[in-house]
């Protein structure tokens, strides 16, 4: 039963995902330009488009897609298995805040790890047509071809680049599930909406962690030089990331993911239910001989 349930929330909270970010991908791959190039929201748009054209707001499109779905698959399912499996050791349904920061915590450490070099490789494509350098630049690979082209050309390592600020970025939707069910507590009347909900409370986790996330995509971008060491690199990237400013493309980012993480709550909890029906009725079916 709990793994169930905790299958309804991967698959809604999946699903979920990939609707919010069709919706405001635009927006992330503007964010995305904008931390790496260091420029303004206005600067980065019209340096886009007379670079690159409109198109180049919609690149890496269907890595993101995949690597969101996934992303949120696998952290729906471990935070709510998780989460059945502690109210059942607890005997209680209420856990309190501390509890579902660990809990959300454990889920992103997982879910990190795994979709780590998804990551990646979706951020080497949207950033694809400023590597003029680059041996990818030229190339209009997908997922597996991408990924297979940095292994072999640049090593495993540079698929895990941004790994430690991931680690560290865990505690982004750590918060962000801690205010969620803090508010449906506090303020049961505003948790029944759950745009609002997923608004509110990625708006605090974004404020909170976007100095890591700045990094995280420069880590990224970064590709491993020769006679540079892993520390050495990151040491490089906080440099640049504090002279640039910690808060660059701040804006970008509270519009375009405030936006997404409302949109994911919005279709999860219409999707869950849809779910849920059909599998009680799956239930309720006569077992056929």
């Amino acid at each position: 039963m709990v793994v169930e349930q905790a299958g309804a929330n991967a698959v809604a909270g999946g699903l979920g995902s990939v609707l919010a970010l069709a919706v405001t991908y635009p927006l992330d791959q503007l964010r995305t330009l904008q931390q790496s190039e260091g420029t303004s929201m206005a600067e980065t748009i019209e340096r886009t488009l007379k670079r690159d054209g409109p198109l180049a707001f919609y690149d890496g499109i269907g890595s993101g897609l995949f690597a969101m779905g996934f992303s949120w698959t696998t952290y729906y399912f471990c935070f709510s298995y998780l989460q059945l499996k502690a109210r059942r050791v607890l005997h209680t349904s209420l856990l309190s805040e501390l509890a579902h920061l660990w809990i959300a915590a454990q889920a992103g450490t997982v879910t990190c790890i795994v979709v780590e070099p998804l990551w990646t490789i979706n951020t080497r494509i949207k950033l694809r047509r400023q590597q003029k350098d680059s041996p990818l630049a030229t190339q209009n690979d997908g997922i597996l071809m991408t990924g297979f082209n940095i292994a072999s050309q640049e090593g495993i390592g540079p698929l895990f680049g941004g790994l430690l600020p991931s680690l560290l970025l865990v505690s982004n939707p750590a918060i962000q599930f801690m205010c969620a069910e803090w508010i449906k507590r506090v303020f049961p009347v505003l948790g029944t909406y759950a745009f609002w909900v997923g608004a509110i409370s990625k708006f605090v986790s974004t404020m909170v962690t976007y100095p890591l996330q700045t990094l995280k995509t420069k880590l990224q971008k970064r590709a491993e030089k020769e006679g540079l060491s892993g520390i050495e690199s990151l040491y490089n990237c906080v440099r640049d990331t504090v002279k640039n400013g910690l808060y660059t493309g701040i804006s970008a980012k509270l519009v375009g993911t405030v936006l997404t993480s409302a949109f994911m709550f919005f279709f999860h909890s219409i999707l869950l239910r849809i779910v849920q029906a059909m599998l009680a009725r799956r239930r309720r079916m006569p077992l056929s001989r």
